[in-house]
């Protein structure tokens, strides 16, 4: 049995937060200096260099040790300058054979016979609900046809799914929603008596934020309101709180977001409506949406960890500019960029 060291050694970087290319990593038993032969894999059998050296973004390969070796970790630059140290450095145990062999009966909504596969499959779940509840997507399809490619791809309908959709188009009547390719299954709006029935003209209104919940054998529509209830409010399109809701969730749920690396070829770490990004050089990069922006007027803010990042200066509803300048006001490629987006879809 292995230990893994964790969490993965921070990336190695300077006092300016800028990735340290060829940072060297040593260890030692704890509180000494007697060294520690490490491994690159869980089976201990292929022993690292020492030292381990970082690649150019700062970042160190994995490393394992012999179960109950407790260790110390120095970091040092490529001139053994120390960067930091661990004593000691956290460890888990690195197999998961334990709970492998731990096996049930499966249950209704998770398949899996053993507790780690299910501790995997439960959390694959939540990501997934969590990321269709929480994420915009504008549908496709045309006349009472919808649908729709979730933020979170599912295999199989679910009673109790949910998916925050935006209609591409108003129905005009009876409509169905096909998620992933599943197949088609009616939507159904609830009417003043709290019956279920299908939507009337209008109830699907283009661009309008809608919630759908899967009930396990149709979609219905939140907050669930037909024609004859919208006649309550004087309005023959819209009702007044769930314009209200509309204009909230728009102001305060990001349009996209994005953590990037911009080293090399730039690469995505993490995001929401960002299909990519585009390197234009030194420091300066372009975030490509998934789904374009209603127009140019909306806001974007960024990070990092160097002196500035600026966004926005160059902006289309596709994409919006990125420049990263160092502490010398010199643009400089950067390990971690975010850039966050408020201003709706289009």
């Amino acid at each position: 049995m292995a230990n893994q060291l964790i969490p993965a050694l921070p990336r190695a970087t300077d006092a300016n937060g800028d990735p340290v290319s060829g940072a060297k990593a040593l260890f030692y038993q704890t509180g000494t200096t007697t060294p520690v032969t490490t491994y690159t894999d869980e089976a201990l059998s292929v022993a690292h260099s020492s030292p381990v050296v970082a690649d150019a973004s700062g970042k160190f390969a994995q490393v394992f040790i012999g179960a109950g070796t407790q260790v110390k970790v120095v970091v040092n630059d490529a001139d053994d300058a120390l960067l930091y140290q661990y004593d000691p450095c956290p460890m888990v145990q690195g197999t998961s054979s334990a709970a492998e062999s731990v096996t049930f009966n499966p249950v209704t909504g998770v398949a899996s016979d053993n507790v780690q596969d299910a501790i995997e499959e439960v959390q694959g779940n939540i990501t997934a609900v969590s990321a269709n509840v929480q994420t915009l997507v504008q549908t496709g399809g045309s006349g009472g046809a919808y649908t729709l490619t979730a933020a979170e791809t599912i295999t199989a309908y679910a009673a109790g799914q949910r998916f925050l959709i935006r209609p591409n188009h108003t129905n005009s009547g009876a409509a169905t929603l096909n998620v992933d390719g599943l197949g088609a299954k009616n939507i159904k709006v609830y009417n003043a008596a709290g019956t279920l029935v299908d939507p009337a003209a209008g109830d699907l209104g283009a661009n309008r934020l809608c919630e759908v919940t899967y009930d396990g054998t149709r979609f219905i529509l939140f907050p669930g309101v037909s024609a004859d209830m919208l006649a309550d409010t004087g309005s023959t399109t819209k009702v007044p709180c769930v314009d209200a809701v509309e204009d909230y969730v728009t102001g305060l749920v990001p349009s996209a977001w994005v953590a990037f690396d911009g080293t090399g070829t730039p690469s995505i770490i993490a995001g929401k409506n960002v299909s990519s990004i585009t390197d234009g050089g030194v420091g300066i990069y372009t975030v490509n949406f998934t789904n374009p922006m209603a127009n140019t007027n909306y806001a974007a803010f960024g990070s990092g960890n160097s002196a500035q990042v600026r966004v926005g200066g160059s902006r289309t509803v596709n994409g919006v500019g990125v420049v990263n300048e160092g502490d010398t006001g010199t643009n400089v490629d950067a390990a971690y960029i975010t850039v966050v987006v408020y201003g709706g879809l289009s």
